[in-house]
């Protein structure tokens, strides 16, 4: 980390608020898509509750799980579901 202050042609202060406001983005987005994980598995599980779908919890779980994966994560469990 030190190394790579040495590269750019930048004042060291700015530097650190650079990598400061790296490291939030960075933890932002893991919380984010923790939180959009729970949410799609948490909807996912409730809508195959209502709909009479069996082991709910489990498939909600797995939809929370692969919602990770972008656009197919919980559609490989929605889908099956659906039909």
């Amino acid at each position: 980390l030190r190394d790579s202050k040495a590269w750019v042609p930048l004042p060291p202060r700015v530097m650190d608020d650079l990598f400061e406001e790296i490291r939030k983005l960075m933890f932002a987005n893991v919380y984010g898509v923790l939180a959009v994980a729970f949410a799609q598995g948490t909807l996912t599980g409730l809508g195959f509750w209502f709909s009479g779908v069996p082991s709910p919890v489990l498939w909600g779980s797995v939809a929370g799980l692969l919602s990770i994966l972008p656009f197919i994560g919980a559609g490989l469990v929605w889908i099956p579901g659906v039909i």
